[in-house]
């Protein structure tokens, strides 16, 4: 497993270079799935007490990654976590979902990028990563769901893992709201879901979230 981050900065001063950092690894280490998008960096010494923190942030950005990731991976052997701005599948699970033309289908190249991972694959989801803050200018009410990810997540959604038992943990006897229960981390999986009857809405906004170019995206596209 291979964990590793950039400041937000580092996007928009060196385009495409995180993409091509977060591809290579992928395809040396020939993985089965990863994703890469926004996240809190959690203090190493003292991560637990920082995981509240965590909690809501993610709880008003709702593109947020949540969890630690040695506690999560031994759930993902055979399936993803979530989906994001960058999402890894290897061959098994893109055999699983049709192949790239099923994938193709459902995700307009206009907004989302396919890269070739060993005969898997790595889609990227719009230009820059996504944070699903809600749409007033004080971030005070519900998060908006980021339409590329919720397309991303319903082509996908087929080879995500159902449970991961518990995303988060706590400081011993701490009363503060955490994902520690493997209902509401569950819920934090499905947290993309919609109804089928809504995605057509969801398709419609992306119409209005900015387009792909050559400054943010791989050459060699599939």
């Amino acid at each position: 497993m291979l964990t590793f981050s950039v400041p937000i900065p580092f996007l928009t001063e060196h385009p495409a270079e995180f993409q091509k950092l977060f591809v290579d690894f992928a395809r040396r280490l020939n993985v089965v799935s990863g994703y890469a998008g926004y996240a809190v960096n959690l203090s190493l010494t003292e991560a637990e007490a920082n995981t509240p923190t965590e909690y809501w942030l993610s709880k008003r950005y709702i593109g947020i990654d949540v969890g630690d990731p040695l506690t999560v991976a031994m759930h993902l052997r055979s399936k993803i976590k979530t989906v994001s701005w960058l999402t890894a599948i290897n061959r098994e699970l893109l055999q699983k979902l049709g192949g790239n033309r099923e994938l193709s289908d459902e995700l307009p190249p206009a907004w989302f990028a396919f890269y070739d991972l060993n005969g898997g694959v790595v889609i990227q989801a719009g230009p820059m990563p996504e944070a699903g803050a809600s749409a007033d200018n004080e971030s005070k009410g519900a998060p908006v769901l980021p339409p590329n990810y919720v397309l991303v997540n319903n082509a996908l959604k087929d080879v995500r893992v159902e449970s991961v038992w518990q995303l988060q943990r706590g400081l011993m006897g701490a009363a503060a709201p955490l994902y520690g229960t493997t209902a509401e981390s569950d819920e934090w999986l499905r947290r993309f879901d919609v109804l089928a009857d809504q995605l057509s809405g969801f398709k419609a906004r992306l119409l209005d979230q900015p387009k792909l170019s050559a400054d943010s995206t791989l050459g060699g596209r599939l």
